[in-house]
């Protein structure tokens, strides 16, 4: 510190003043504290030091000037401009605090209290800016927090003109953010603080022409161009992000490196633990655009936009004895009743008003300007259908809070309260849902493939209307513990939306975040809730043993703090993962019966139970038991119907089901019927370009070459693989699925080249990514194993086949169906080869297996197979086998006729013997 002069020591006067301690210091001068001994109050005098020329007194002199334009309450009070013995002095009100960086410092993770003093702050900013000036060295150590708690900005002592004054009636909104031309610099910057604390500068200064702090200051005033009122905007969202999240926003420990960083707009991302909402981050982000034209229009336009994220500030109370929690769909609301929003007539906020910085105008087209800058062909479509989606969603909640608003405003029933206020909770949760969503939709381009069936997944407003009876019987957190558990559970409404819109990596990010505070935290239900969360993000993205592990813990420790939503949906995860990705059937259907007594326990969920006879049918057709799974398939549909109607996405999910079911089980017209309806929801619903579409695509064109339609199959196998090439690129492994089928078809039009590269990408595809010994594999395996058996190479034809039944029988047992395709082309290759009795105990078994399946025309070609086997020794069976082959085929239409063809063929080359 730079020692005062003599005659400023401490107990010195400087006419009414007696000066009391040096509480700071910079070039030009220093700060003291000092009492006013006329007036009988604390004082902060700022002194020019006496050998700096007189241009320091006119800068002194304009800084007073400045700050006497600012009749704000958060900028610091000037008292005098003075003279006394060759001393100039400013006098200034003395403030009893801290800086805002200290402040923040101790409230990390109460995010709401630091952008409350940084709105506050930011007014007073606002404010200098419409008299006219620019600050020019905002930052963390020139805002100070009061022990009385008001904010100030301080030191204007390099504020300089924009160019533009505003007249007494002008407020901070008119501000358009002139830039100046000809800057003035005023003084050097000192801080006003009380004498416990010192203003420690960030390491990055410098001297000279460029004035400021670099940490904090905009690329156009490293430049040393001329500045305006954008500049502070920048400067401030540098120092709300600095106390925010604990790290600046630029990188750089050295002058250049951080000019690189500012030039380029190359900004830190938020750590993964950061409770800030991504709604403060996208406003703060857009203030530290490189390009001024593209930060916010002004200073009030940013602090507008800040307040909009606080709305009202919830208050969680009990009421009266009620415990328990609130299950909200995947995502569960503790038991605690928000402050009862007033109607609209009285004081009740607007819907609109509550959306406002979630959904709103704004934010549409954000999102529409984020889905068109990744320029993929289906973008437009898909944004225009997400933003009509999240339209009716919002006004669902709008017309929902209104009303419930009003009813709060007005019921005293002790009885009748309480379900209000836990509807009401539910509402907050769905809103913070929603833009979650939304959120991620904006932040990350990727999300456009899923954006449209994400929005229309998010969880009805009207299930709200259950939430008091969901809430029964779980502890509530300790009163200390309830704001933790709420940001928890926000972080929980993030992974979701990722889960949602396929960035699985960013929700189990989310996820196991949540689940660390959770069990820091030590409230069970919330814990549970973490668990289940994880362990489907987990399930997606192919972690299926430690989603078993997370999965099955939430199931049973659900139950333990009675959380049966959650007990339900997590056993029902489970018995997928076990019963049908892993093939232990008979374990997934036990997690079932664990899911429904959650149920029985939770009361009537259409929705919940649809999900669990989908999983049980998703089993049993694992099993080839396809008559039982089409069963539960349409039982869980008509749920569904009842609960969406007949044209909601997730209805036409379980007409596909039902489809594919149909096909299984033989019935082809009936499968086809399903899948074109359920491709005019998901077209209806989400446009042509959707992955779904791709999907059904993929059903149909199964379904016609099961039916004999070759041609027309094979035109729909190869627009889903076109469509799902561009969505999720050439080396998914969902593209696999659609290029196997499409070397199947190929093969039957006698296209072996072609069926052969297909099959061949397909089977490369899913060894890289699913691991040699997966069961898909198996199937490209078949595939290929028919191309060479159509073009004689029987040798090779064997190996692919024998592979083939060896990955099935490990991974699905030695009954499956599947398992007769592989079997019935070996039991022709070993014919072939001359190796009869093998032929006959591989072709016996196929058709075993294939006549306890529907699937006439696969069963008609094992019933061939067998027939040309037995004639040389059991001519009559032969014979019997081959009409019995005829009738199969008389159950299913095959537009070609071409095996038909072939039986007949060998009926009449073979009579029986006379």
């Amino acid at each position: 510190m730079l020692e005062s002069p003599p005659s400023l020591s401490p107990g010195s006067r400087l006419g009414r003043y007696v000066l009391l301690e040096e509480v700071g210091s910079g070039g030009m001068g220093v700060v003291m504290s000092a009492y006013d001994h006329e007036l009988g109050r604390r004082v902060a005098l700022k002194l020019l030091r006496p050998h700096l020329s007189r241009s320091g007194e006119a800068r002194l002199r304009r800084e007073a000037q400045s700050l006497a334009q600012l009749q704000h309450p958060a900028v610091v009070t000037v008292f005098e401009v003075g003279k006394h013995q060759q001393q100039h002095f400013i006098a200034m009100e003395y403030v009893e605090g801290q800086t805002f960086d200290r402040w923040a410092a101790s409230r990390r993770g109460r995010w709401r209290e630091v952008v409350e003093v940084a709105i506050r702050a930011g007014r007073g900013l606002a404010a200098a800016h419409a008299a006219g000036l620019a600050h020019r060295d905002v930052k963390p150590g020139n805002i100070l927090v009061g022990r009385d708690g008001r904010v100030r900005v301080v030191d204007f002592g390099i504020a300089t003109a924009t160019g533009r004054t505003t007249s007494s009636k002008s407020s901070p909104s008119d501000d358009p953010g002139v830039r100046s031309d000809d800057p003035v610099t005023v003084c050097s910057s000192l801080a006003v603080v009380s004498s416990s604390i010192r203003v420690d500068e960030p390491p990055l200064t410098e001297a000279g022409a460029v004035v400021g702090t670099p940490a904090y200051m905009a690329p156009e005033q490293h430049r040393g161009e001329p500045v305006d009122a954008r500049s502070d905007q920048f400067a401030f969202c540098v120092t709300l992000y600095r106390v925010l999240y604990d790290r600046n926003p630029f990188a750089g420990e050295e002058l250049e490196v951080l000019r690189r960083s500012v030039f380029s707009g190359t900004i830190a991302p938020a750590p993964s633990d950061s409770p800030v909402p991504m709604a403060v981050r996208r406003i703060v982000l857009r203030g530290l655009e490189a390009d001024p034209e593209r930060r916010w229009p002004s200073m009030t336009a940013l602090l507008d936009q800040l307040q909009r994220t606080l709305g009202r500030r919830r208050r969680w109370v009990l009421e009266g004895a009620a415990v328990g929690v609130i299950a909200v769909g995947t995502i569960v609301v503790g038991m605690f009743v928000a402050e009862p929003e007033p109607s609209a007539a009285r004081g009740c906020a607007d819907a609109q008003e509550r959306l406002a910085g979630v959904w709103d105008a704004e934010r549409a087209v954000k999102l529409q300007d984020a889905f068109a800058a990744t320029a993929l062909p289906y973008a437009l479509d898909s944004g225009a259908r997400t933003r009509e989606r999240l339209d009716r969603y919002a006004k669902t909640w709008s017309a929902r809070y209104q009303v419930l608003c009003a009813q709060m405003e007005v019921e005293m029933d002790a009885q009748a309260r309480p379900a209000l206020d836990l509807e009401m909770a539910c509402l907050g949760r769905r809103r913070e849902a929603l833009g979650a969503l939304v959120d991620l939709l904006v932040e990350d381009p990727t999300t456009v493939v899923k954006a449209a069936q994400a929005a229309a997944e998010l969880e009805s407003v009207e299930s709200c209307a259950r939430a008091g009876q969901e809430a029964a019987a779980m502890p509530e957190p300790a009163p200390g513990k309830r704001e933790a558990v709420e940001e928890i559970r926000l972080a929980l409404a993030r992974a979701e939306a990722a889960l949602k819109t396929g960035v699985f990596a960013v929700g189990i990010d989310h996820a196991q975040r949540a689940g660390e505070q959770a069990r820091a935290l030590g409230y069970p239900p919330v814990e549970v809730e973490a668990l289940y969360r994880l362990g489907t993000l987990q399930v997606v993205s192919g972690q299926l043993d430690a989603a078993e592990q997370n999965l099955g813990d939430a199931a049973l420790r659900a139950v333990e703090v009675r959380h049966d939503r959650i007990a339900a949906q997590a056993a029902t995860m489970q018995a997928f993962v076990v019963g049908y990705r892993q093939g232990r059937a008979e374990e997934g259907l036990r997690w079932l019966r664990h899911a429904t007594a959650a149920l029985s326990r939770l009361g009537s969920s259409l929705l919940l139970e649809a999900e669990l006879r989908n999983t049980k049918a998703a089993i049993l057709s694992a099993q080839g038991r396809y008559e039982e799974a089409l069963a539960e398939f349409r039982a869980g549909l008509a749920q569904r119907e009842q609960q969406l109607g007949r044209d909601h996405p997730l209805v036409a999910s379980s007409v596909h089901n039902v489809g594919s079911a149909l096909l299984d089980c033989g019935r082809y017209d009936e499968a086809l019927e399903a899948m074109e309806r359920a491709l005019a929801i998901w077209n209806e619903s989400y446009g042509s370009r959707h992955p779904l579409v791709a999907t059904v695509n993929n059903g149909i064109g199964a379904t016609l070459e099961r039916m004999g339609r070759w041609e027309e199959a094979r035109e729909r196998f190869e627009a889903a693989l076109a469509l799902r090439e561009v969505i999720f690129g050439p080396d998914h492994v969902e593209v696999a699925m659609t290029l196997d089928n499409l070397g199947s078809v190929l093969n039957r039009l006698g296209q072996t080249k072609r069926a052969r590269a297909a099959s061949q990408r397909a089977l490369e595809l899913r060894e890289r990514t699913l691991g040699p010994r997966h069961p898909h594999v198996a199937s490209s395996l078949v595939n290929l194993g028919l191309v060479a058996e159509r073009e004689g190479q029987l040798q090779v034809a064997a190996q692919y086949q024998r592979r083939a039944l060896e990955i099935w029988e490990e991974g699905l047992g030695p009954e499956h169906p599947y398992l007769a395709f592989p079997l019935t082309s070996l039991g022709r290759i070993e014919h072939a080869q001359g190796h009869g009795a093998r032929a006959r105990d591989l072709l016996e078994r196929a058709l075993e297996i294939r006549d306890r399946s529907d699937e006439p025309y696969e069963r008609a070609q094992t019933l061939l197979a067998l027939a040309r086997v037995l004639w040389p020794d059991e001519p009559g069976r032969a014979r019997s086998l081959a009409e019995r082959a005829v009738v199969e085929l008389e159950t299913t239409p095959h537009a070609d006729g071409a095996l038909r063809h072939t039986i007949e063929a060998w009926r009449t080359r073979h009579p029986l013997p006379r």
